[in-house]
């Protein structure tokens, strides 16, 4: 009869300074069991016996690796030196007693943002730029790197990533990942921790070679998880083998299999929530202390005066947090028409809500000011309401547009046709700035950008700025007033992947700018207005697109065309559109109203994005 199965594990090779000795484990009546106590990275002989009434049975062997650990976190990086675009750097060396030291990473984060570095969302320079990542993958290096300096910014490639220049106005800080890789397996571990808390919950901090004190820092539950999952690999191995024998022992022949397949199951990722401008927005987790991260927050935009803010009776719509309403601000001895956001404290929102919240104010301040984009103002706040407030201009292009076409003079517009190109300009600027912030707008058209004096264009619709219309009917229940909004649908605005995923990019926001582009130079046509809304993604997935408009030359028409290819990747992007329409300006006007006779406006639908 069988009495137990012993196994017996001895260290043949690892990346410590000591070897350290055999193991060994003895079950009883058990099927499976788990063999505590293996390092990370190293190279085992196993044995496995049973022992039975009859003595020892023979004693079977295989040579495995677990699996390797993650290195020890390099310290902070030292900066030699920055000139511009460039900064220098010495990649210090990567030490590890859980497996090889491979090759090592530099990464280039952006300072002013106040979102974590997340090792998970790491890519290389054009994906982070179209996500809105503030920080990307600038060069996988080989392991005798270590120890060398190196540029940031060179505008080289390196294992695949490209390293682009940095931007001369931006502060970087300079992170290193170190790699271990073993059995096909890479670990990283990198300078600066990736906590779910970033500025305000004081666990985001860059790491020195000391010990951490307190509870275990993630890093090191993802470490013991790693020996986990190896200890469990050898489990798997040894049972598959002592199983094997004790039937072949006790006279169920089967011919022994010759193969073992080890099969391990990493965890999943942590599921994360995207910010509310895109993925790779401000992360808050769960341990955050949102009060101090307001308290940092505060102090980076203005806190404006009551008297300084006049809030009017009238009633634009509703945002994410509450009503908004019209208002003025007085500011630097004139007024700023203002949309004003109305919610509860920050302290008195319910928890998720209230991350909410700060990542969208945190995601307006770090945009900065841009002629071409609404300014976030700042908040008004008092124990009990926070009133969000920005800028709100009262003229949409749309309007500018379709009363263009009341031209008093007999002419086809009352705008010259270097001006509709100055707009037209001015919105791509405009988008420019928010792409590189990493801001995907998702409801681009003439309805979204608000028009100030001297025409210069303001977008407007994202973030704070956005809020459902008010519809233009209220319904009375006695004496209480329910007001209605009028949804919005801008599927004939959308690229096709965003109305088929409900997710956008700065691709399909380009799309979305052609499809501006043509509503300027129809003086505020609506776009397929001959096609119900459902029926426009199916027709344009099929090659439908928006004619030719009257009076615009082909060099612009192809430019609409260029933002309307299926494939994503061949669609320019702001910064290229900002350039072809700064040449247009510079060269002959690729729009002639007047060398268009019998000149018929596009039909406008006031009702072709509303649901």
């Amino acid at each position: 009869m069988p009495l137990g199965t012993q196994v017996r594990a001895v260290p043949l090779k690892n990346y410590a300074p000591h070897l350290g000795g055999p193991l060994e484990w003895k079950y009883t009546d058990a099927s499976r069991a788990e063999l505590f106590g293996l390092s990370a990275g190293t190279l085992y002989n196993v044995s496995v016996w049973a022992e039975t009434s009859d003595g020892p049975s023979e004693t079977t062997s295989i040579f495995a690796w677990t699996q390797v650990g993650e290195p020890d976190r390099p310290p902070p990086v030292e900066v030699l030196s920055r000139d511009g675009p460039r900064m220098v750097v010495r990649v210090a060396r990567g030490t590890s007693t859980k497996g090889p030291i491979t090759g090592y990473r530099l990464i280039a984060f952006e300072e002013s943002s106040l979102m974590s570095f997340k090792p998970e969302r790491l890519v290389g320079h054009k994906e982070a730029s179209e996500a809105g990542t503030p920080f990307y993958l600038a060069a996988e290096l080989g392991p005798d790197h270590g120890g060398r300096e190196f540029v940031l910014g060179a505008g080289s490639s390196h294992g695949g990533f490209f390293n682009a220049p940095l931007l001369p106005g931006e502060k970087y800080l300079p992170i290193q990942g170190v790699a271990s890789t073993l059995n096909g397996i890479t670990k990283y571990a990198y300078s600066v921790m990736a906590p779910d808390a970033s500025a305000g919950g004081a666990e985001e901090q860059v790491m020195t070679g000391e010990p951490p004190r307190g509870p275990p820092t993630r890093a090191a539950l993802v470490s013991l998880l790693s020996v986990a999952v190896g200890v469990c690999t050898f489990l798997l191995a040894a049972f598959v083998v002592a199983y094997l024998l004790l039937r072949r022992h006790y006279g169920k022949k089967k011919r022994r299999s010759e193969e073992m397949i080890l099969q391990c199951h990493p965890p999943p990722d942590p599921e994360t929530e995207d910010g509310p401008f895109c993925a790779g927005a401000l992360q808050l987790g769960e341990g955050a202390d949102l009060g101090a991260f307001y308290g940092q927050l505060r102090a980076m935009f203005w806190q404006v005066p009551r008297p300084q803010l006049l809030v009017r009776d009238t009633t634009l719509g509703q945002g994410r947090f509450g009503p908004v309403r019209a208002g003025v601000v007085h500011r630097d001895g004139s007024d700023l028409s203002v949309g004003v956001q109305r919610c509860s404290a920050q302290w008195m929102l319910p928890d998720r809500e209230r991350r909410q919240l700060l990542a969208e104010i945190e995601g307006m301040v770090r945009l900065g000011v841009h002629p071409n984009v609404v300014l976030f103002i700042g908040a008004c706040e008092d124990q009990e309401f926070l009133q969000l407030v920005v800028e709100h201009p009262p003229r949409s292009l749309r309007g500018l547009l379709l009363t263009s076409r009341h031209s008093s003079e007999g002419r086809v517009c009352s705008l010259e046709e270097r001006q509709l190109l100055e707009l037209a300009k001015g919105v791509a600027a405009g988008m420019t700035h928010l792409a590189r912030h990493g801001v995907h707008h998702g409801q681009l058209s003439t309805r979204s950008i608000t028009v100030v004096d001297d025409l210069v264009p303001k977008i407007s619709n994202f973030g704070l700025a956005r809020y459902t219309p008010l519809g233009k009917v209220g319904i009375y229940f006695g004496s209480n007033q329910r007001l209605l909004y009028r949804k919005l649908d801008f599927a004939r605005w959308l690229a096709p992947e965003s109305v088929k995923t409900g997710s956008h990019t700065a691709k399909s926001d380009v799309w979305s700018y052609g499809v501006l582009l043509w509503e300027v130079f129809t003086l505020g046509g609506t776009p397929y207005v001959n096609l119900k809304t459902a029926e426009v993604a199916e027709r344009v997935t099929r090659g439908l697109r928006l004619s030719q408009p009257k009076g615009v030359r082909e060099n612009m028409y192809q430019l609409m065309l260029q933002c309307w290819e299926l494939d994503r990747d061949e669609r320019p992007t702001f910064e290229q559109l900002l350039g072809s329409l700064q040449e247009m300006l510079c060269g002959e006007i690729p729009v002639k109203f007047s060398h268009t006779p019998g000149y018929t406006y596009e039909r406008f639908d006031p009702l072709a994005d509303e649901t």
